[in-house]
């Protein structure tokens, strides 16, 4: 009995005497993470004060004074300064930035008690260097439904066995892959087959090293918009064909296209009737020419719950081809400056003129860059182009022409100069020339008529 009233005392006055302190905080956390650490007492320590030392130096204290919260030497304001405390001193709090270079953070909250003197409390966190986990969308949000796709979630860690799990609410999973691409970098693919009734779940992915884990997540939007593949871009060689393919996916109910549109700088040229085959429509381009240049606009409709649903996509189509020429003329002044408008998708290498079969060598031509108005499919486009001259400074009669040059051929345009000033084209010269043929005809074939006719009444006379 005397043993047990013993124990009874010493447990009583160790309960009245000496105070419990603990301090709380993480196991585990990441470098250039922030982490809370808690100090609490059964009791208020003395002075309302608490010391936080941090890998054995002291980093900072927290105390209650005139109903707040104060850190530090200068008295700052807890409000602002990242700490707290209770309204009566039973615990203090503040949050501590972990730095890249530790692996282990040692901490410890220090009280001052009036019966039981100074008491601590230590605690370990290890630090892990990991980084993430981050999600990705590889054909971007929103998710188009009735399409399979892919959901991809991303780690980095060092000196740390990682796993990656994910957490979809009723997702259908088509398929789940890990890959370590090196001895840092965790890879996790979800591929699955969205549909419409996915749109608004949150799917998540967990990170595990050990008890430490943290997660992310993203919130999938799917639409019932189709999805249209057509290749943005497509060059095709003068004089030959190609084909331009739309092709049409998703979650589709009633769906078709409607006609494809040519336009080029914003005009539109043409509307052309696409070959459909179930969900592709097609166009040809027979024997490419500059006037097939320009952009296509393929568009495709879903019908859905009583809405059209439209999309459409552009494909440039670029034709390499040599220049073509578009204008010439002629300027009359002191001397003779004859001008050739022409149009090419690349910049021209050579200019020769020529007088007949001769080139000329004697005076320079210029060859600049300026706008130039061009017929495509008979809408008139106003578009980037070149021009190049030559001054005749002895006028001298003959066919003169001018062979341009670019990487993809050359051209020819010829003009008829004559000594009294006059200049045509070889084209205008041959429509006057015919002209003037049919002329002569008509007024011959008429006369002769008219003599018949009068020769015949003079007769019946």
């Amino acid at each position: 009995m005397r043993k047990i009233a013993v124990w009874i005392i010493l447990f009583f006055f160790y309960e009245v005497l000496w105070s419990y302190i603990q301090l709380k905080g993480p196991d585990y956390s990441i470098k250039n993470a922030t982490i809370l650490l808690n100090c609490s007492s059964d009791s208020p320590p003395y002075g309302l004060y608490a010391e936080f030392l941090v890998n054995g130096r002291s980093h900072t204290n927290v105390r209650r004074s005139n109903e707040k919260c104060l850190t530090g030497e200068t008295n700052l304001d807890c409000r602002y300064h990242n700490c707290s405390c209770s309204t009566i001193g039973l615990w203090y709090a503040f949050q501590y930035a972990i730095p890249t270079n530790i692996g282990t953070l040692k901490s410890r909250c220090v009280m001052r008690f009036k019966t039981s003197g100074q008491q601590f409390s230590d605690k370990s966190t290890i630090i892990l260097d990991i980084k993430g986990p981050t999600i990705e969308a590889p054909n971007g949000i929103p998710i188009a439904a009735g399409i399979q796709t892919d959901l991809i979630c991303i780690a980095c860690a060092t000196n740390v066995d990682i796993k990656l799990v994910w957490n979809c609410q009723e997702l259908r999973v088509l398929q789940h892959s890990n890959l370590i691409t090196n001895s840092t970098e965790y890879i996790s693919t979800l591929t699955f087959m969205p549909s419409s009734v996915h749109n608004g779940i949150n799917c998540s992915c967990v990170l595990r090293a050990g008890k430490y884990f943290r997660s992310t997540s993203i919130q999938l939007v799917v639409t019932n918009s189709p999805v249209l593949r057509l290749i943005k871009r497509t060059e095709c060689l003068s004089t030959l064909s190609i084909v331009l393919t739309c092709t049409v996916s998703g979650e589709l109910f009633k769906y078709g296209f409607k006609r494809w549109i040519h336009s080029v700088n914003g005009v539109i040229i043409r509307k052309l009737t696409g070959l459909i085959a179930e969900n592709t429509s097609s166009i040809i381009i027979k024997s490419c020419g500059y006037q097939d240049a320009g952009s296509y606009t393929c568009e495709a409709w879903n019908e859905y719950r009583m809405e059209t649903i439209l999309i459409n996509k552009t494909s440039l189509v670029k034709v390499l081809g040599p220049p073509v020429v578009v204008q010439s003329h002629t300027t009359q002044d002191l001397n003779t400056l004859l001008t050739v408008k022409f149009y090419s998708i690349v910049e021209p290498i050579n200019v020769q003129w020529y007088l007949f079969h001769k080139q000329i060598t004697n005076t320079s031509a210029i060859v600049l860059p300026t706008e130039i108005e061009i017929m495509i499919y008979g809408k008139k486009i106003v578009s980037d182009g070149y021009y190049t001259n030559i001054t005749l400074e002895n006028l001298q009669g003959g066919t003169y022409s001018v062979i341009i040059e670019n990487k993809y051929g050359k051209t020819k345009e010829i003009i008829e100069v004559y000594n009294k000033g006059y200049t045509y084209k070889l084209s205008v010269l041959l429509w006057i020339l015919t002209g003037v043929a049919v002329f002569i005809s008509t007024v011959t074939l008429t006369t002769l008529f008219l003599r018949r006719r009068n020769t015949t009444m003079l007769h019946r006379n």
